[in-house]
Formats: C-alpha cells, structure tokens, sequence
C-alpha cells in the first residue's frame, strides 16, 4: 500500500549455532510507532541492527519505500535514510556536541560548512540542547548525550527512526528528558521502530507493540488490546481483545522485577 514505509519479510539471523531471529514479517506505515519489547535474547536489538544493515541477515528482504535493500551495495544511502539511536550514545568524545552533529552533515552529505552548522544547531534546539552545543561529551549528564545522539541522526532526514533501548543506560531520572524527545517525535509524526520496556511511555505513544519470544513475533497488538481493552468487531460491535497472555505475563515479571 502507498502508505507503507517499511516491509519486513521473513528475516532470519543466526548467530554459529544460536538462530535469533527465526522468521520476522512485519509493515510499518508512514508515521507509526511501532515498539518492540520482550525477554533478553529474544532478538530485538539484532532486529533492528538488521534492518539498517549493522548485522546483515542471513535471508529475509526489507524494503523501505519502493527500494528493496536487503542486498543494497550502497549502505551508507540504507543508513542515511534509517536513522538509528544506541543504548550507550556512541557519540564522538573528542568532538563538542555541535560537532558531533555537524560532522554526518559535511563527511557524508558533503553540505557547506555554514549550512551544515546552521542544520545541526537547529537539531540540537528541537532536543532542547542548543545551550550545550560546546560541551564535549564528558561534560554532559546521560540523558543529554543521548539528546545529541537523537540530533545527530534526526540531521541526516531519516525516512525512519530506529531507538534500541535508548534509556537503559539511563539513570532513572534521566530517562525522562529522552522519553520526553521521543514523544515530541511521535507526535510531530516521525515514523518509529523502538525497542524499550518504559511501559508508560510505550503505552502512550505505540500505534502497536511486538512481543518477540524465541526469535519471532509472538504476540502483537494496540496497546488498548494488550492492556485489556476491546476493539471494534467487523460489524461494528465490540470483540473481546484475545490473552495475550505471553505479553501480559512479561509485563507482570518486568513490574515485578
């Protein structure tokens, strides 16, 4: 469909003798916020290195817009275009924050100096880190580094942003501010694959949550439905949402932990 940003089908990874992902098909439309969350190990993260080819799949196609890019050569255009933000910012710590911004901007888009510093400031204000733009990494807390990691990839235009845990390196009152970034995203209409277990927030601004189990989408579903709500039948009335009792059974071990 023409709305449809992203495809996934049927992507596989194995590790030597462990298979992480086992089969994972999934669309993604323009502007949705799909979040990804379940056990260690289950293949989340691999997912998502996956679909910007930080690991390449063993098979499996992806195609963002009408490209299929599971076999592109240029990965560098892939990367351009599926933003991508870590759990532990992996920004450049001999460069200011302003520079770690500016610096994807001249290196590989090749923009002038002045227009490249003017984007890059501009990105650093839609995080609310504009003030810092001189500070190197080691002079900003947790949360505000990953505010400039957010900046960074949000200047190279994705078509798709991908979190990968972004807060779980995070002290919890640093979470906050990042989470905040995010739903400004979200609301701005920024399309988002996120792993994350900040249920709140993912309660608050998932147009779907993945529950991966074993390699594979186990159980999917509008956070209304997973958090016991009903939804409209196909003659108008109101179905019963399903268990989702694997998802549920995860929430209560992780609000139990």
């Amino acid at each position: 469909m023409e709305d449809v940003i992203l495809r996934v089908r049927d992507l596989h990874k194995r590790f030597d003798s462990e298979e992480v992902l086992r089969g994972v098909t999934f669309e993604v439309r323009k502007g949705d916020v799909k979040v990804f969350i379940g056990p260690s190990g289950t293949g989340k993260s691999t997912l998502l290195r996956c679909l910007n080819r930080l690991v390449e799949p063993d098979s499996g196609q992806v195609w963002l817009g009408g490209d299929e890019i599971t076999h592109s050569s240029d990965i560098d255009g892939v990367r351009r275009r599926m933003g991508m933000v870590f759990q532990n910012f992996c920004l450049f710590d001999h460069l200011t924050a302003l520079r770690n911004v500016e610096i994807g901007l001249l290196k590989v888009l090749k923009m002038p100096k002045h227009q490249a510093r003017e984007l890059a400031l501009s990105e650093l204000a839609r995080v609310g880190m504009e003030r810092f733009a001189d500070k190197y990494p080691a002079e900003l807390s947790g949360g505000q580094a990953q505010r400039v990691s957010i900046a960074r990839s949000l200047a190279m235009n994705p078509e798709v942003m991908l979190f990968d845990e972004p807060t779980s390196a995070l002290d919890p009152e640093l979470t906050g501010e990042v989470l905040d970034v995010m739903k400004l995203l979200a609301s701005g209409g920024m399309t988002m694959l996120v792993v994350s277990h900040e249920m709140e927030f993912v309660y608050s601004v998932a147009s779907e949550v993945l529950f991966m189990e074993r390699g594979v989408i186990a159980e999917r579903g509008t956070p209304r439905l997973i958090r016991g709500g009903t939804a409209p039948g196909s003659d108008g009335s109101s179905d019963a949402a399903g268990s989702f009792e694997r998802t549920r059974a995860f929430l209560r071990h992780i609000n139990n932990g």
